[in-house]
């Protein structure tokens, strides 16, 4: 799982990460490999910086902060493997963020892109019968 954030999607990106399964959440404890790629203007206009160690110690998400585009990230990450067929890429923070991820998915050829600013359909619970 890529998780591409620029701007506000950090508090989106944060709360997805923390999530447990029980409460709608990915588990990403369970998924091999999962990166944070956080877009910043510049080092000062970092977020939740104090998070990223236990991100990666308790839900096994490493985050790359960078400067430039989600595609220089995920280039200048030598650590990642990756199988494009059972990869994918959530896209948090707006439309330009969306383009960025969907450039990122293009190169790396990977076909699971979720857009934060796309309209999403209802969601239906099976537990609740409930439909947001």
């Amino acid at each position: 799982v890529l998780l591409c954030v620029e701007g506000k999607g950090i508090g989106t990106a944060k709360a997805m990460i923390e999530a447990s399964m029980g409460r709608g959440g990915l588990d990403l404890t369970y998924r091999d490999d999962v990166r944070l790629y956080y877009k910043v203007p510049n080092e000062d206009s970092v977020c939740y910086s104090h998070l990223f160690e236990t991100w990666e110690e308790e839900f096994g998400v490493k985050t790359v902060v960078h400067t430039s585009t989600f595609l220089d990230a995920f280039d200048d990450d030598d650590t990642l493997e990756y199988e494009p067929e059972q990869t994918a890429v959530v896209s948090l923070g707006g439309e330009e963020a969306d383009e960025m991820a969907a450039e990122l998915c293009e190169e790396a050829e990977i076909k699971m892109l979720v857009r934060s600013s796309g309209e999403q359909r209802e969601m239906h619970y099976a537990d609740t019968g409930r439909v947001v």
